[in-house]
């Protein structure tokens, strides 16, 4: 959630207002949609979502184009590429690495859990064989 804070708070300072219905971003430029200007930074809540779009890797490509070619430059990609490996790459590999431990952990009590029971029922044969020993 930092990351994407952080990269909100910069997304909208570099791009807030650029991009925005009727913008000339979107003329004569075929690999845009007409109605790709809802992807924005203008407020911070569009730059979430634009964040969450960029990071389930939903089109970015066509989405830095389009930010590139409002700004007329091709240096705001780093913005892009920046994120891109900081949510992506490490986040989504950080949410897998979670997953997977987790899951060792429950089958490493599972296993635990079988070797008390076994454990408890050899003593319970062990207490039962005395009873009948004491009898």
């Amino acid at each position: 959630m930092v990351i994407f804070y952080f990269f909100a708070l910069i997304g909208m300072n570099l791009f807030g207002g650029y991009v925005k219905k009727g913008s000339e971003v979107f003329d004569n430029n075929p690999d845009i949609a007409s109605n790709w200007w809802q992807v924005n930074f203008n407020d911070f809540f569009s730059a979430i979502i634009t964040l969450w779009t960029l990071m389930v890797v939903n089109n970015w490509m066509i989405t830095m184009k389009m930010f590139t070619k409002a700004m007329d430059s091709n240096w705001y990609r780093i913005y892009f590429y920046v994120f891109f490996y900081l949510s992506s790459v490490i986040g989504m590999n950080l949410v897998v690495a979670y997953i997977l431990d987790m899951y060792s952990s429950v089958e490493r009590i599972a296993d635990e859990r079988d070797i008390t029971m076994q454990i408890l029922k050899a003593r319970l044969a062990e207490v039962e064989v005395e009873k009948k020993d004491i009898e």
